[in-house]
């Protein structure tokens, strides 16, 4: 009777350990980004390069308020030394993601598009000229989840003239709580 108590009662252990349990992918996640943005402009046609390139870090914050929609923002920070000047971005932007979250036991893939406001402040160093843009910003991007941790590849771009379209790609890294 003792052995048969025993087993069944380790049997009930091991199987619930042994169960998967669902995950909850709503809430709240925090990641660092590796950054590249590029200004394009168009206005100068006797260039033959007509883009800037920058490359930089970020930090990423993120609201999942269901499947379907979420909250972002965040910082980033870039530097280039393109024509031999000092060039830096500064990047805060704040929107929402548009998907559908495919979601497994412990793992989640999320497809979407952005929709959002940024302000960009560009500083060339070496001729003492800062600018600042205050413009919305369109996206696309995927996030993959599993259990706590995800990653998130997104590109975005701002019109921010005529002529000149800003564009950055973030690799974020983090975790969600």
């Amino acid at each position: 009777m003792k052995f048969t108590l025993i087993t069944v009662t380790l049997a009930t252990l091991l199987s619930g350990v042994a169960q998967a349990e669902q995950v909850d992918f709503d809430g709240l996640s925090v990641g660092a980004s590796v950054v590249g943005q590029a200004y394009n402009d168009t206005s100068d046609h006797n260039r033959d390069d007509d883009t800037t390139q920058f490359t930089g870090y970020g930090i990423q914050f993120d609201y999942s308020m269901n499947k379907i929609l979420g909250i972002t923002g965040g910082y980033t920070n870039t530097s280039s030394d393109d024509w031999g000047l000092d060039l830096k971005t500064e990047r805060f932007y704040t929107g929402a993601n548009i998907g559908y979250r495919f979601e497994g036991e412990q793992w989640a893939v999320k497809p979407f598009g952005t929709i959002g406001f940024n302000t960009i402040e560009a500083k060339v160093k070496d001729l003492s000229v800062n600018k600042t843009f205050n413009k919305p910003y369109l996206g696309v991007g995927v996030s993959l989840m599993y259990k706590q941790l995800f990653a998130t590849l997104a590109t975005d771009a701002t019109k921010l003239d005529s002529d000149v379209v800003f564009v950055e790609s973030r690799l974020t890294l983090g975790y969600r709580f």
